[in-house]
This record gives structure tokens, C-alpha cells and sequence, in this order.
């Protein structure tokens, strides 16, 4: 599985900005965000992944873009979050 910053042309018609899209091995790119958010972002920050890391294998995911807001304005938005790998013993 693959996650992608994406153009609009591959978003949809309905997208006026980048969009983040998932695809399967094989497959075509499916939208995850909505046609009213703008994706500018998409970083992922890896660290701990070779077998010799003493510490936990872990993730930093940061997203960020432009919303649609009342009165035809945009909102900017900034997103982080981390996600860590489980032990060895599951």
C-alpha cells in the first residue's frame, strides 16, 4: 500500500488542490481527503527501522493545507501525529 501526495487531475473532478491518495499494489489511487481540503503537506519522518535501533521503530506524520471556510475563505491547517511499531513478542 502506498500513500501519496496527489495533483488535482488525479484527485477528481471535484478537487481544486492536491489531495492524499492510497493505493493498493496493482491498483488505482483512491482519494482519502475530501474535495474541500487542499493538501499542500505530506511528510513522513522515519527513525529506530534497522534491525540493529535499540529503540522502538517509529513514525512522524505531518499533513498540511487549506480548508474551504464560510463565505467562500480557505483556513489553513497543520497536522502532526506518530504512530510506533509493536514489539517483537506479538
Amino acid at each position: 500500500i502506498t500513500y501519496s501526495l496527489t495533483s488535482s487531475a488525479t484527485c477528481g473532478a471535484t478537487y481544486t488542490g492536491s489531495c492524499i491518495t492510497r493505493q493498493e499494489t496493482g491498483g488505482s489511487a483512491t482519494p482519502l481527503t475530501d474535495p474541500s481540503v487542499s493538501v499542500s503537506i505530506l511528510h513522513f519522518y522515519t527513525s529506530d527501522l534497522a534491525p540493529t535501533d535499540s529503540g522502538q521503530a517509529r513514525v512522524t506524520i505531518v499533513v498540511g493545507g487549506t480548508t474551504s471556510a464560510t463565505h467562500g475563505k480557505t483556513v489553513p491547517f497543520y497536522v502532526e501525529t506518530g504512530a510506533t511499531m509493536r514489539g517483537t513478542d506479538l
